[in-house]
């Protein structure tokens, strides 16, 4: 193999452990949201049954991303940045919300 090949493959294998990285990190982002809504639907001081009903709907779909997270490998770039965006966002909400309530 000539040494522009093996630079070549060796940028291409780099790629794919970023990829790999970035896939991981979305689904522990995922994961500990989960678990963080979880904790709070499991709280007894939450008596709204709207917010009960859309914390049920967002366990659900990430239980979806967690379960089918082949597909969330495939996506761009920009797609899991946008992902994982929400993600945090989602959890600085509900830090919010729970400091607001103490």
């Amino acid at each position: 193999m000539t040494s522009w090949r093996k630079k070549r493959e060796r940028e291409r294998e780099r790629e794919r452990e970023r990829e790999r990285e970035s896939v991981m990190a979305t689904k522990v982002a995922a994961f500990l949201l989960k678990e963080k809504l979880q904790n709070l639907k499991a709280d007894q001081t939450i008596i709204y049954p709207k917010l009960k009903g859309k914390i049920n709907t967002a366990i659900n779909n990430l239980q979806k991303l967690l379960t089918f997270g082949k597909d969330t490998a495939e996506e761009q770039g920009s797609e899991k940045t946008k992902l994982l965006s929400t993600i945090y966002s989602v959890e600085d909400t509900i830090d919010t919300y729970l400091l607001r309530r103490a």
